[in-house]
């Protein structure tokens, strides 16, 4: 029984060693996280990004501006870097190992890598930009295939009876 006690003893300090050892790897996978998320820029991003969306809505509806604060309040309740922080992280930390959030990490902070940061929002907004212009100019062609289609669905016309031949006399 002496042994059994020891044996038990053994494998539950091993046991709580490897979890601590998992704890710790999982501590510094998300450290890695959040650290790549902070070369990234993320919560100036998400900050200018609520600037955008309350200014976007007010130039909208002007006659929401004398709640413009009160706006920026609740999205900042929601949407800042301190209430995303752990969703982000966690996400990042599913999608990338450790190692890789440090490779990635590293690059980000080079000068090179920053610079990538910087342009971000202009290629975004170019590239959105340019989606938006090519639709424009092929919008013609999508309501002629539209047109095509919808007349693919349409209910046949109910025949209308031929006329009837008027009694000869």
């Amino acid at each position: 029984m002496k042994k059994f006690l020891i044996s038990l003893m053994a494998v539950a300090v091993l046991a709580g060693g490897t979890a601590g050892v998992l704890l710790a790897q999982a501590d510094t996978h998300q450290q890695a996280a959040e650290d790549f998320l902070i070369a990234m820029k993320t919560p100036e991003q998400l900050q200018e990004g609520i600037d955008s969306m309350v200014d976007l809505m007010l130039q909208a509806q002007p006659m929401m501006m004398p709640y413009r604060q009160t706006i920026k309040d609740f999205y900042n309740k929601y949407l800042s870097w301190e209430s995303l922080k752990g969703d982000y992280t966690a996400i990042t930390v599913d999608l990338f190992t450790e190692d890789q959030l440090k490779e990635i990490t590293n690059f980000f902070k080079t000068e090179v890598g920053q610079q990538f940061i910087e342009q971000q929002p202009e290629m975004f907004e170019r590239t959105s930009e340019l989606g938006f212009r090519i639709m424009q100019e092929h919008q013609e062609e999508l309501l002629q295939i539209l047109q095509t289609e919808a007349e693919k669905y349409a209910p046949a016309p109910e025949a209308t009876p031929a006329p009837t031949p008027a009694p000869v006399e």
